[in-house]
């Protein structure tokens, strides 16, 4: 579920309006991340990594940006716990 809404708010990032609810979405993933598999994590990953590109450069995106930049860093240390 994590992994998918991410993937799913990459459609939608060309509207200004969705852009508002990723914090919030960012938050949400962050609390229940931590029961998401090694693969889900990877795709989390990847998945921030194409909300962020798309995200730069867009007006009013800077708070969803530094959200999903650490999302990301903390996904990029879970792997460290499957280990």
């Amino acid at each position: 579920m994590i992994t998918v809404a991410c993937h799913l708010a990459s459609s939608t990032i060309d509207d200004t309006h969705c852009v508002e609810f990723l914090p919030d979405l960012v938050e949400g993933t962050k609390k229940y991340m931590h029961v998401a598999s090694q693969d889900d994590i990877r795709k989390l990953i990847k998945d921030v990594d194409d909300l962020i590109g798309g995200l730069e450069g867009l007006e009013q995106s800077e708070g969803a940006v530094n959200a999903m930049k650490e999302l990301k860093g903390m996904a990029k240390d879970m792997p460290d716990k499957f280990s």
